[in-house]
């Protein structure tokens, strides 16, 4: 999301004319970092309607020098960190080890499963006992998704199945060991680091809210967008 709004403010502003006639703002340059910001939203509302029973955290910093962790998700069937990669019209191939997109090898597997070890680490230590995340990769807006070999540990989705996945799994922990997975979760001593003046360091969620906030009004541009080139079609109809 945060690429897509870098990308978007460096394209050249839309035009008096194009803004009367709804012509799309979105940048050519943008559109791919859009499509990948569009199912960052569309994951963030999904695993808003699992239910009262799961906790769901929002960028998870796990580090100074770490991009943080989409979503760290608990519930009855134990914790998940969830990353998000954007390979929109691309043909994705995934095997035991390996991650191709359109011919080209990313490090993804690895990469997830180094964040849900740091998650584990971080829980584990609040805790005082050993926490296991599972990995989940959701691969965003692919043209097509083929999963040959299962890459365990990481389990790997589209968007939609994501949510679906997550209900459909049995229930390995109680309810008082969810409260209190949960309550580590929501402790910013978890996962933030400590700065020189003894204050948390939340500009990583401060950030994040910033950006959905930005992205909401975007969004908004595109649908009046949209509705404007309608209602010139249907003049255009009419006359």
């Amino acid at each position: 999301m945060r690429e897509f709004l870098r990308l978007q403010a460096e394209a050249p502003r839309r035009s008096f004319a194009a803004r009367v006639f709804g012509i799309d703002p979105l940048a050519r340059s943008a559109a791919h970092a859009y499509a990948g910001a569009l199912a960052e939203v569309e994951v963030a509302e999904l695993l808003d309607r699992l239910g009262h029973d799961w906790t769901v955290l929002d960028t998870v910093p796990i580090g100074v020098n770490e991009p943080p962790v989409e979503h760290v998700v608990i519930g009855p069937p134990g914790v998940f960190s969830i990353a998000l990669r954007n390979h929109a019209g691309e043909r994705v191939w995934v095997g035991e080890r390996t991650f191709v997109a359109d011919g080209t090898r990313f490090p993804h597997l690895r990469d997830v499963e180094d964040e849900s070890e740091i998650v584990a680490a971080r829980m584990s230590a609040a805790l005082g006992s050993r926490v296991t995340v599972t990995p989940c990769l959701v691969v965003a807006s692919a043209a097509e998704l083929v999963l040959r070999e299962s890459p365990r540990p990481v389990e790997v989705f589209a968007p939609t199945r994501l949510a679906e996945w997550l209900a459909e799994l049995p229930r390995v922990l109680s309810p008082r060991a969810v409260a209190g997975y949960s309550t580590v979760g929501l402790t910013a001593g978890t996962w933030c680091e400590r700065q020189p003046g003894g204050e948390w360091d939340a500009r990583v969620a401060r950030d994040a809210a910033s950006d959905r906030t930005e992205f909401a009004a975007f969004q908004r541009e595109v649908a009046r967008a949209r509705r404007l080139r309608f209602a010139w079609l249907l003049l255009g109809i009419a006359l």
